[in-house]
């Protein structure tokens, strides 16, 4: 039986970009958030990285053909995340970070994969994909504003019996 990884990612390739390390720090952190409420399915830890005040937000899920552009209709997508249930696991890895500043506004880019599983039993299911942050400022700290998901070609839904690394070839049938 595999064993889920909750905590395996610390984003080993943070690209050197013209940014503040306490940008740089603040913007990870949001990165890792994000990461961390997939991991737990903490739908706190999913909302609390949104600028929820900013009339332009744009959510672009990889399962959705249409994007969510209210604070109400995020939150109702992030509400659907299983936490009740306590069968269910999952993990989730983040790597390939890369961050850019442009003053009050941010960019972040990463690859990430996901692994749910619903009872001890069940073969989990996989989600690759790579996300898109924008963020700005907002006091000292930085939230999402705009959030895209997007799969890279190669890589399918399928039940899989190991946790295979970001990247590596897909699984023989």
């Amino acid at each position: 039986m595999t064993t889920l990884d909750f905590e395996r990612c610390r984003y080993p390739s943070v690209t050197d970009m013209p940014t503040s390390a306490t940008d740089r720090e603040r913007i990870s952190a949001v990165i890792d958030r994000y990461r961390r409420g997939f991991a737990t399915m903490g739908v706190d830890d999913l909302l609390a990285i949104w600028d929820r005040d900013y009339d332009h937000l744009v959510h672009v899920a990889l399962e959705e053909a249409t994007p969510r552009r209210t604070w109400k209709d995020i939150e109702a997508y992030y509400h659907r995340v299983p936490s009740s249930d306590p069968a269910f696991q999952a993990a989730m890895h983040v790597d390939t970070l890369s961050i850019g500043v442009l003053g009050d506004v941010a960019h972040a880019f990463c690859h990430f994969r996901f692994e749910g599983r619903h009872g001890g039993h069940a073969p989990p299911f996989v989600v690759e994909g790579r996300s898109t942050f924008l963020m700005r400022r907002h006091d000292a700290s930085w939230k999402v504003i705009h959030y895209r998901e997007s799969a890279p070609p190669e890589t399918v839904d399928q039940p899989t019996t190991d946790s295979t690394p970001l990247g590596s070839p897909p699984h023989p049938g």
